[in-house]
């Protein structure tokens, strides 16, 4: 159906923000109301369809809550989690240091039959060593320096270093209170004496990780990524995988205290480094560790490092239960701490947990996926919500003086897939004026509408905007003005459950990634790829397409 000179009338006069008498522009502001979405939009074309528009399969599985008793079946919840199989699962950093078992997570990688598949992939070495290590920092901004927590991230990943003060803010406040934590001239401190068991190593290299996106990618995973948004995925899932980590035993010691004196960082740090040296005894004799914390003349070696109120809380991972929350804190003096016994149960490697991370051992998860926007998502941590898809025509600014209307499909997961551009350009003051061609303008956008609703069949709504349209690595737009629907075959991946529609030209490889059915009816594109020729890619051909999840 053609688009009658009135609605494209109106739409471009909305746009090119023409000059209008109070009297025509109250009339067209209730025309305009009468045919748009929202205030802001027109309706240009309407949807054919009348198949439910659904956004995610978290809202289909709710109808399917109350089962009848009859129909109720039992089955074994899977116990503790063998710690060689913490590989290819995802890490939290946020809500806690590296390093600590609490942020592990969720299945990233099928582990157990990629292992299976490829058994010289893994890598586990026992290491029975003993090290302590201790830091001290002025403000939590300086944390990740001097603890190098980021030496911990696979290299190439900008990572907000906020993250760690994050976490290891949050680690503080549950030792001492976030009263004491944001105390101005507070000096903080932290020891870490590590029992190691054992490395566990996941060989992570371009090979491997585009075999796992191929075909090992954990199935509950996929199906969280394509159905919840990203700042909710991110929040369930953490923003890294593990890869290579050391299981053992840790004490980790926290300290405080008040820094009075008008001192350089470097010297408030160096002071506090003093006094915690001289508030633990660690001596390794014949295979039997001597250790514990405590010093009856601490605070006076504290004071005299212009440390005071110098205080201590302890937290023990692995072993014989010890301390398995922080204790509760108390001035150097009066900690009398013995963990000698707690060091010899660890003997058993049975009692061994995860107590660090090797250097890139953590991997962004983001390298786990193979579609772009999926992938831009989670980096930047964007997007709360789920849109219904539509095709959006507005002017886009093309440089300094001019415009042109361009076609975009805005995707669930609120990207702008530019899919179609035009010839029409047109100086912005004629737009703003209304001086040019009404009738050449409504063919350009028939033609535009024509084109692409064959393949989608989506609401077509007019934006009240002229835009400057930039598409770079930050944003959420893509340009695939050049690919054309017709020429695409499906290949659909049994590996991971994705159908692929596939675009190659002799300089673009293009795909769309599509995880459930029910995508198929939102975007309106079932009768376009039921008829659509099908194919077969291999693992590194699909590592050379740019993909997106629909």
């Amino acid at each position: 159906m053609k688009l009658t000179k009135f609605i494209v009338g109106a739409f471009l006069g909305s746009i090119l923000l023409s000059a209008c008498s109070k009297e025509e522009d109250f009339n067209f502001k209730e025309k305009l109301q009468q045919n748009s979405l929202s205030n802001d939009t027109i309706l240009l074309r309407k949807r054919k369809s009348n198949k439910p528009i659904i956004l995610s399969n978290k809202k289909l599985s709710k109808s399917n809550d109350k089962v009848p008793k009859s129909d109720i079946v039992t089955f074994d919840v899977p116990g503790t989690l063998d710690i060689r199989y913490f590989l290819g699962r995802s890490y939290d950093i946020t809500t806690t240091d590296i390093g600590n078992p609490d942020g592990v997570r969720f299945a990233v990688v099928d582990i157990e039959r990629f292992l299976d598949d490829y058994p010289g992939y893994y890598n586990s070495i026992a290491l029975r060593t003993l090290e302590a290590k201790s830091f001290s920092f002025s403000s939590f901004s300086r944390y990740d320096k001097k603890s190098k927590g980021s030496d911990k991230i696979s290299g190439g990943f900008s990572l907000n270093l906020g993250l760690f003060s994050i976490g290891s803010k949050h680690k503080f406040t549950n030792a001492f209170s976030s009263q004491i934590i944001n105390e101005n001239k507070r000096v903080f401190g932290e020891l870490n004496v590590n029992i190691k068991d054992a490395s566990y190593r996941l060989l992570i290299s371009s090979n491997t990780l585009n075999k796992i996106k191929y075909q090992y990618q954990n199935s509950s995973f996929l199906d969280e990524l394509y159905n919840s948004p990203a700042t909710e995925f991110i929040e369930n899932y953490g923003q890294f995988v593990l890869t290579d980590y050391v299981t053992g035993g840790r004490a980790n010691a926290l300290f405080t205290g008040v820094y009075n004196e008008n001192s350089s960082v470097e010297t408030k740090e160096s002071s506090m480094d003093n006094s915690i040296n001289a508030s633990y005894g660690f001596d390794d004799i014949e295979g039997s560790v001597d250790f514990g914390f405590g010093n009856s003349n601490g605070s006076s070696i504290a004071e005299e490092n212009n440390i005071f109120q110098f205080s201590s809380s302890i937290k023990t991972y692995g072993g014989d239960y010890g301390f398995g929350s922080f204790t509760v804190p108390k001035s150097i003096d009066d900690i009398n701490i013995n963990l000698s016994g707690w060091a010899a149960s660890l003997n058993d490697p049975n009692k061994a947990v995860l107590i660090d991370i090797n250097d890139e051992g953590l991997v962004p998860i983001s390298d786990f996926i193979f579609e772009d926007n999926l992938k831009r998502n989670i980096r930047l941590n964007r997007g709360s919500i789920f849109h219904t898809p539509s095709i959006q025509i507005f002017w886009r600014q093309i440089d300094h003086h001019k415009v042109s209307p361009v076609m975009v499909l805005k995707t669930r997961l609120n990207d702008n897939l530019i899919i179609s551009n035009s010839n029409l350009v047109l100086e912005i003051n004629q737009v703003r004026s209304g001086n040019y061609d009404l009738n050449d303008a409504i063919n350009h956008f028939d033609t535009l509408i024509d084109n692409k609703t064959f393949f989608y069949d989506l609401n077509v709504v007019g934006i009240n905007l002229i835009r400057p349209f930039l598409e770079n690595s930050t944003t959420n737009h893509y340009n695939i003005f050049d690919i054309n629907e017709g020429d695409m075959q499906k290949f659909y991946n049994s590996n991971n459950g994705i159908l692929y529609l596939l675009y190659e030209s002799t300089d673009k490889k293009f795909a769309y990634a599509i995880h459930d059915d029910y995508i198929l009816d939102t975007y309106g594109i079932r009768d376009w790829v039921d008829n659509m020729p099908t194919t077969q890619v291999s693992y590194l051909e699909l590592a050379n397409y740019t993909i997106i999840g629909l």
